[in-house]
């Protein structure tokens, strides 16, 4: 995406619009900095207002809810989102319908509504059935770990997140990992498996200083 806008002057405007929007999305969920994709979301929203696309309008939407989740105001995001979901159900293909489930998951997992969080997450796992093996997989499968560890239902979450990390071995996504392992840990040590989730814990902090690293990470 990068490399096709570097030359402006061979990209049509479609095309454009989907190179902003990949950008804001790889930013959004695969970096340390998920803020950067601010400026993208605002570009790929300005784009697709001019190509009249609505399948990649609403994305762009889903993508500044999911980061006012990131900017401390889940209660709005949960809001926008819910109101975009019967429009997103006849206009998304089921792929694309995973983006807006799991943040709606997201928003009311930090709004501290843990039931729907978890109703949400389990149907935007069940988006991705069938599908081919990728990062989005694993993304959701930890936070439903993440969700199921609040309210200490550890077999699932221990489950899940093993899961997520045997997905992981192929990717190369550092953060993915990161989390994955945390909610593993978490989980075997509400199981009182105490030894394993502590070797958990000294292989997260020795891969600390590998890649940078979210705050709250």
């Amino acid at each position: 995406a990068q490399a096709l806008l570097s030359e402006p002057a061979n990209v049509d405007a479609r095309t454009r619009a989907w190179c902003e929007l990949t950008i804001a999305f790889h930013h959004l969920f695969f970096t340390s900095q998920p803020l950067e994709a601010k400026q993208w979301i605002g570009a790929a929203t300005d784009s697709f207002a001019k190509t009249g696309e609505r399948r990649g309008a609403l994305l762009a939407e889903i993508a500044a809810a999911r980061l006012a989740i990131v900017e401390r105001s889940p209660i709005a995001a949960r809001d926008r989102l819910l109101a975009l979901y019967p429009t997103a159900q006849q206009v998304l293909p089921q792929q694309d319908r995973f983006w807006l489930l799991n943040a709606i998951g997201a928003a009311h997992f930090f709004s501290d509504r843990m039931d729907e969080a978890i109703r949400f997450l389990y149907e935007a796992l069940e988006t991705l059935r069938g599908s081919e093996d990728s990062p989005q997989h694993s993304t959701v499968m930890s936070n439903l770990a993440a969700a199921l560890i609040t309210v200490g239902d550890y077999p699932p979450a221990r489950e899940l997140a093993e899961a997520a990390l045997h997905g992981l071995a192929n990717h190369n996504n550092s953060q993915l990992v990161l989390f994955a392992r945390s909610n593993l840990a978490e989980a075997l040590t509400g199981l009182g498996e105490d030894a394993r989730a502590l070797e958990l814990i000294e292989r997260m902090l020795a891969d600390a200083p590998v890649a940078p690293r979210r705050a709250a990470q």
